[in-house]
Formats: structure tokens, sequence, C-alpha cells
């Protein structure tokens, strides 16, 4: 009986996060869909880096194909072989196949946040703390300025939310 209380409980937490992510990331899908631009050195990682790299992605998943190589860049560059293209990740898959490249580029935002409150939860209760506890532990971790701050190189964001549920 206990059990199935503790499942219940741990699945509406997962919702929660679910929706504490969405209601702070908002703003990147109303009124209209936005990226986000912080500019480093008068360009931004995030947009002329990343969001080309991903756009190339689903282009590519999109024609059912893998981003091997392509020809606008220089005299060729092997697209496969930057890794910060994230083409093996499951999300990118899925998510750059079935969407346009913006929409894809902010679910990704928000599936990185999910996976972390919802892994660093998991380990938190793993180490016998309680669901307040590990709550607070979550959104404190998920949220901290290290994640914020990294959005911009969303390849880093994106491993690093795998790390608690290792």
């Amino acid at each position: 009986m206990r059990f199935d209380l503790e499942k219940r409980q741990n699945l509406l937490i997962i919702i929660l996060f679910f929706l504490l992510t969405l209601a702070f990331f908002i703003r990147l899908f109303l009124p209209s869909i936005k990226l986000i631009y912080t500019p480093d050195f008068l360009r931004s990682d995030a947009f002329h880096f990343n969001y080309s790299l991903k756009k190339n992605l689903s282009d590519s998943l999109k024609n059912n194909n893998l981003p091997l190589w392509s020809d606008k860049i220089g005299g060729g560059f092997p697209v496969l072989a930057e890794s910060q293209i994230g083409t093996f990740n499951i999300t990118n898959l899925l998510l750059f196949k079935l969407f346009s490249p913006a929409i894809a580029f902010n679910l990704t935002i928000l599936v990185i946040f999910s996976t972390l409150l919802t892994g660093q939860y998991l380990f938190l209760k793993s180490l016998n703390l309680s669901s307040y506890a590990a709550f607070l532990g979550s959104v404190c971790f998920s949220f901290s300025t290290y994640f914020l701050t990294k959005i911009t190189h969303l390849n880093h964001i994106q491993t690093a939310s795998f790390l608690p549920l290792i």
C-alpha cells in the first residue's frame, strides 16, 4: 500500500517538474516562437553555432539521412564528426525529426530541464531523503547558475542532464 502511494507521489512530482519547466520557459513558445540569443563577443553560440547545427540535423533527419557532410561550410565539412550536433542523442533524433528546428530547439531545453529535475529528484530519493528535501534539492540543482548560464551551450547541458540519472 505504501509503495503505491509513494509511486503516485513520485509521478505527481515528475509531472509538477515538467509544468514548472514549462512555466519557466513559456516565453520561448508564447505568443510566438523565440530563440534564446545571448551575445558572446558579438555572436551567440546558441544562435550562430548550435542552432545552425541543429537545423542541419533537422533537415537531414527529415530527408531520412544522417548529417554526414555539409557542403555549406567552407569547402565541405564532416558534420557528423562535430560531436556538438548531438546526432545520436535520442531526444535530438525524435524532436528534430518531428518538429521544425525552432520548436525542436526550444523543446530540447524543456526536455533538458525536465530530465535534470527528475534525475536529481530520483537520485536524492535514492539517498533516502524526504520527498520535500529531494524536491527542493532538485529544483536548486537544476535551476542553478551553471545550467541557466550554459543554455547558450546546449550540448553541454544536454550531456550534463543525464548525470543524475547515471
